[in-house]
């Protein structure tokens, strides 16, 4: 999902926040999904998410997640907003 060049135009510090934010992201994505799921398709999540089978990971968010970009975009900006939020906070 990254773009490997685009992380090696940046310092490692850079490069470490962004794969930060993006797995915050990504979490948050998974973690409301997860709660919106049946019993049944909540354990089948937790099993393919502790396996390192990345294909099997994909077609799970396409059968239970079909909106996966719509909400990691939506999700992305309102990490955007907290971040801003903080710093605003912050000075």
């Amino acid at each position: 999902m990254t773009n490997n060049n685009f992380l090696k135009k940046m310092s490692g510090a850079e490069a470490d926040l962004n794969l930060r934010v993006f797995n915050l992201v990504i979490g948050r994505v998974l973690k409301s999904a997860y709660l919106n799921l049946e019993e049944k398709d909540k354990k089948d999540m937790e099993q393919v998410f502790l396996s390192d089978d990345d294909k099997q990971k994909e077609q799970f968010i396409k059968k239970h997640m079909p909106n996966f970009k719509k909400l990691f975009e939506k999700e992305a900006k309102k990490i955007e907003g907290e971040i801003k939020s903080e710093i605003k906070n912050q000075f």
